[in-house]
């Protein structure tokens, strides 16, 4: 079965779907931004797992079923299995921490938004790892 996401919108009792992709997916975490009210999404996968596990994972935000405004990961070598997911208070960076033990922390918005881009990218193309081997942080 496809990955798909379904929103209850308990007002008027309809249901909204939306399918992820042609692959199998397991979903690992959720969270929504309290901040611009996007769900951001960890996904795994499962077709890939057994072949290239290091290029399974993937962080997908949507601002509503039917509009995926960013994605990270897939296909990409180094983000392992996205287990947890939390925002800093300000709603500006993303932790998330990895089956492997990473802790990334993510550029998810601008401080403030009238100063960000026009470009809907959210995440930064180079990750900052905390590396426990060298207990301090590094780039990989």
């Amino acid at each position: 079965m496809n990955a798909r996401v379904a929103l209850w919108d308990a007002p008027t009792g309809k249901v909204r779907k939306r399918t992820l992709g042609r692959n199998h997916y397991s979903l690992d975490a959720m969270l929504f931004s309290k901040r611009t009210g996007e769900l951001v999404l960890s996904l795994w996968n499962t077709d890939r797992e057994s072949t290239a596990p290091k290029t399974c994972s993937q962080l997908v935000v949507m601002s509503d079923p039917d509009t995926v405004v960013d994605q990270w990961g897939e296909g990409r070598a180094g983000l392992d299995r996205v287990r947890t997911m939390v925002f800093s208070p300000d709603g500006t960076k993303l932790a998330t921490a990895t089956a492997d033990e990473d802790l990334i922390i993510w550029n998810f918005l601008p401080e403030d938004k009238r100063k960000r881009k026009k470009s809907v990218k959210r995440f930064s193309a180079i990750p900052v790892y905390l590396d426990k081997a060298t207990n301090g942080v590094s780039l990989r």
